[in-house]
């Protein structure tokens, strides 16, 4: 037990570094001004991004800053059809190529939103659509594959931006 405990720590301690090493500086100021300053913000994420959605509002919330979280791509849309210029959307995949989460991407800039994204891949296609991006990066295991050791890293990137606006 041990042994995959370590591991376990080593992974997400890994994630976390390279993650750092890798960061955008100027996106992410970008991305802590868009956040700043909007009106509204929501987020977007499926799976095991909705639940780093959902901890990112629950921040924001909690320092008086309206946020909200989605995950069911029906109410995305919904959402992007009432957002303006001045609100922002974070839209979280690790892979950023999620069907849904495109459409609701592609939605929100109908409108003139701003859209943050946090994605392991810098090439994916959420990653091309965003007007700021905010990459992670994860080798994984076997075992827990890369998704466990990104949601590691694109929390601290949400921590990060959450005490950057406040």
């Amino acid at each position: 037990l041990r042994e995959i405990v370590t591991k376990v720590f080593r992974t997400s301690a890994q994630a976390l570094e390279e993650t750092l090493g890798i960061l955008d500086m100027g996106a992410f100021e970008r991305a802590a001004i868009l956040l700043a300053n909007a009106k509204q913000r929501d987020f977007y994420g499926f799976g095991g991004s909705a639940q780093i959605a959902s901890d990112g509002v629950h921040k924001f919330l909690r320092i008086g800053v309206r946020a909200t979280a989605y995950s069911d791509p029906y109410l995305m849309l919904m959402s992007a059809a009432l957002l303006s210029p001045e609100d922002v959307v974070l839209a979280i995949s690790h892979s950023g190529q999620n069907a849904h989460l495109i459409e609701a991407v592609k939605a929100v800039q109908a409108n003139e939103v701003p859209v943050i994204a946090i994605t392991n891949y810098a090439e994916s296609p959420l990653a091309t659509m965003a007007d700021t991006v905010l990459c992670s990066t994860a080798q994984g295991s076997p075992l827990t594959g890369e998704n466990a050791a990104a949601r590691v890293a694109q929390l601290n990137i949400l921590d990060a931006l959450f005490v950057a606006v406040a």
